[in-house]
């Protein structure tokens, strides 16, 4: 049986309705010549009725239009029907997600939660039992023994710290918590990599406040990619867009750029109205300089833009 075909029987029924509701004027009419102005009335009534039967009528029939599936294309209901589940699978994914996110926002943890931060308290406390029980135990050990002993008691500790690694890794993922960090981690990463790309692509090279930082560091290769990660740290601080200097790099001689991306799509000169040296503050020249000696405990300070 066609979908449409339960539509088709609904027109039918309002035809007979409406073939009923002309005969039954044409009675009335017969009936009620005697009294002219009240068949008026009524007449008016009965037309806007039959004025409504025939947008109802209408309606149906474009129903059933839009129901009908062309011969040779009834594959075409099993795949709507496939597409239907899916959309009622993603709805019902999206509802769970829902309910966990406000069982997260307003009733507090739930019962899991709840029950791991109390395993993890408990096997905290045990712990601490534990090591300070061997530790009392340690003076009692000959002297020979003791290296033995230490061994088995390492091997315990492990033991115990590992079963409280574990407790505390379900607790992060405890009633949707583990997805909400997930996309807290995400959303950051996004932003301090919009922020990234936004600072080092100035609309104009010109007039952008630049931080210069030379990579040739007198350290090995990890240290020095450490630096350039440093470099970038103090350039999205104070909001300045990072100029590399690689030439004649001891790693690659013909620059970072022949290994690695370029750090700037769009502005590779050094050239500003002023230059300076970073020492820690705000500075107000248009190009400062960071110096390759400097110290990691020396941070950015919140230079303003």
């Amino acid at each position: 049986m066609r979908p449409w075909a339960g539509s088709w029987r609904w027109i039918t029924l309002v035809l007979l309705a409406w073939g009923t509701l002309l005969f039954y004027i044409g009675g009335h009419l017969v009936r009620d010549s005697e009294h002219p102005e009240r068949s008026s009335r009524e007449l008016s009534k009965i037309l806007a009725k039959l004025e409504r039967l025939k947008q109802q009528n209408e309606d149906l029939r474009r129903m059933a239009e839009s129901l009908r599936i062309p011969e040779g294309q009834a594959e075409a209901g099993s795949l709507a029907a496939g597409r239907l589940r899916s959309l009622e699978d993603q709805l019902t994914r999206a509802k769970q997600k829902i309910h966990s996110f406000q069982k997260l926002t307003g009733d507090g943890p739930g019962p899991t939660q709840e029950e791991l931060r109390r395993k993890v308290e408990n096997g905290v406390k045990e712990f601490w039992y534990f090591v300070r029980s061997e530790v009392k135990r340690l003076s009692n050990v000959e002297s020979n023994e003791r290296q033995k002993y230490a061994d088995t008691l390492l091997q315990d500790l492990g033991h115990q710290e590992r079963s409280i690694m574990t407790d505390l890794y379900y607790l992060s993922q405890a009633d949707g918590v583990g997805e909400w960090r997930t996309k807290e981690a995400k959303d950051l990463s996004d932003l301090v990599q919009n922020r990234i790309t936004y600072l080092q692509n100035p609309p104009d090279c010109s007039k952008a406040r630049k931080l210069v930082c030379n990579i040739n560091k007198g350290c090995g290769y990890g240290c020095q990619l450490h630096h350039v990660v440093y470099c970038f740290m103090i350039a999205y601080g104070t909001q300045r867009t990072l100029i590399l200097e690689s030439h004649n790099w001891r790693y690659a001689p013909g620059g970072w750029e022949t290994v690695f991306l370029p750090v700037s799509n769009t502005c590779t000169d050094r050239s500003g109205a002023s230059t300076g040296h970073w020492s820690g503050g705000y500075i107000h020249s248009d190009t400062v300089t960071l110096r390759t000696a400097v110290s990691a405990s020396n941070r950015a300070n919140g230079e303003a833009s």
